[in-house]
């Protein structure tokens, strides 16, 4: 995590993203290719301004976002409250090793806004096979942010395509 705030503090200090390898003995000054800059970025701001604690609030407080919105999503297809919040404990279980305040986190959060631009994008599907576009094209600049924050976002794009 801390690799990552340094990361992101080197370009708030550059004010300019890094072009090589700064924090390496075997190849200075080699081409360095950052995929994560917008997660690197965030967590340095947020170090500056709500320190570690506050980052390991952010993670809990996106944690019991995600849940609660696959819980409401499951709610507005009839699927019972119960149920839903009971698939959601090894949904949560499942998360819980790799809900780390590191750039995963993003993808997770990323996939919750994700969900809702479908959910909103298909609401009226039942009733007349009708689709809103433009929820939809929330996914284009979400897809933006999330390849400079983690990897994961080739899943998003898989589930989209799906």
């Amino acid at each position: 995590m801390w690799g990552h705030i340094q990361y992101g503090e080197d370009w708030i200090h550059a004010g300019e993203m890094p072009r090589t390898a700064t924090h390496t003995f075997s190849t200075p000054d080699h081409p360095w290719i950052n995929h994560e800059n917008f997660f690197e970025l965030s967590v340095a701001f947020g170090q500056r301004t709500i320190g570690g604690a506050g980052i390991i609030v952010f993670k809990c407080c996106a944690g019991i976002w995600l849940l609660w919105t696959m819980v409401i999503v499951a709610r507005r297809r009839q699927v019972s409250t119960v149920a839903a919040v009971v698939a959601m404990i090894p949904v949560a279980w499942g998360l819980a090793e790799f809900w780390l305040a590191r750039p995963q986190l993003f993808s997770f959060l990323f996939f919750g806004v994700m969900l809702i631009a479908f959910e909103k994008a298909y609401s009226n599907w039942t009733v007349d096979r009708s689709i809103q576009y433009r929820w939809l094209w929330l996914c284009v600049p979400l897809t933006g942010i999330w390849t400079n924050s983690h990897g994961g976002f080739a899943a998003g794009l898989c589930v989209f395509i799906a």
